[in-house]
């Protein structure tokens, strides 16, 4: 493997490079001159236009698949530790458990607000962009002056 597919760009290096295409340098110049792929840049334009600053989060690679538990014993209660056991506690009951659970609630609600923000600015931009006023468009000429209506009726 190169040495560029190991590498681990952070959320705000990412930015700073959406930042250059959108003050339109090119695309190719900015993956030359940072040394990433230019379809790095073109995924991280996609995943920054589908789900914000949350697109460009820095983790990588796969989820890592769930352990399969053994199953227990017909007659055998679920063991204190086992999913179904933690699944019908319900929340946790440690304080520090609980405002950890909420916190990540939180960070998680404001990414998702911050992807939605993110749609709805280049939406913005698309249309101030598409509703202002071109030099093609010309006015509607006056009649000019000593014209007379047809005689045709």
């Amino acid at each position: 493997m190169s040495d560029q597919s190991l590498r681990v760009h952070t959320a705000e290096f990412k930015v700073a490079a959406l930042r250059r295409l959108e003050a339109g340098e090119t695309l190719a110049s900015v993956a030359a001159d940072l040394g990433v792929a230019r379809q790095l840049l073109y995924k991280w334009r996609n995943a920054f236009r589908a789900k914000g600053l949350a697109g460009l989060s820095a983790k990588r690679g796969r989820k890592p698949k769930p352990r399969a538990a053994a199953p227990a014993p017909a007659g055998d209660p679920p063991a204190a530790g086992s999913p179904q056991d933690r699944a019908s506690a319900g929340p946790p009951q440690d304080p520090a458990a609980a405002a950890t659970a909420e916190l990540a609630e939180a960070r998680r609600r404001i990414a998702e607000l911050e992807a939605k923000i993110g749609r709805q600015q280049m939406e913005l931009d698309f249309f101030r962009r598409a509703l202002q006023p071109t030099d093609a468009a010309s006015p509607q000429r006056p009649v000019p002056p000593g014209s007379t209506r047809s005689s045709r009726t």
